[in-house]
């Protein structure tokens, strides 16, 4: 494992010059169930520091810390690329280019998150699959006019009026299971 180390020299503080050293908590590897989050927290720093809107990743963050299953979502190499454009965008010689660079971290990151904390244009309709019936969706959403989108998540942790109509889709799909039109 590697650790971090910062040492701060606190000459002005003590009379004898003596030098103090704090240990930070190992950073965490791939592999390990905590990466993910720290990835997510250097990205978040370094938009901040660029001031680049984060608001829906520190929402993701949240509802992440409730909900382990988001996290799982996250595709690791996506995150690392994300991280490393952020870290080239630090460096960025012209307005220009941190421009450039802006945009498409934010549209990689818009495309990272998962489709309940996505913006869509004005008019779009979000057509959400039951589980395991992702092609339902996908029918659903071709047939509406508009701008149809079929996404495969919940929209609210799976409570409330969806939870509600998943279960009445399911009984629905029990009733007629087997079952043909004459």
């Amino acid at each position: 494992m590697k650790y971090l180390l910062v040492s701060l020299a606190f000459l002005a503080a003590t009379s004898s010059g003596a030098q103090e050293t704090v240990y930070v908590a190992p950073a965490p590897q791939p592999g390990d169930p905590a990466y993910i989050s720290y990835r997510l927290d250097q990205l978040a720093e370094v938009l901040r520091r660029n001031e680049i809107a984060s608001a829906r990743l520190e929402v993701f963050k949240n509802q992440a810390a409730i909900n382990q299953k988001l996290l799982d979502r996250i595709d690791l190499e996506e995150l690392e690329s994300l991280v490393s454009l952020a870290t080239v965008l630090e460096a960025a010689g012209t307005e220009d280019q941190r421009q450039a660079l802006s945009q498409v971290i934010s549209s990689r990151l818009e495309a990272m998150l998962p489709a309940s904390l996505r913006t869509y244009p004005p008019g779009t309709s979000l057509v959400v699959a039951a589980p395991g019936f992702p092609w339902a969706a996908e029918q659903v959403a071709g047939v509406l006019g508009g701008k149809p989108v079929a996404i495969e998540e919940s929209m609210n942790a799976g409570g409330g009026p969806e939870k509600l109509a998943r279960e009445m889709v399911g009984a629905l799909f029990k009733k007629v299971r087997g079952k043909t039109c004459s």
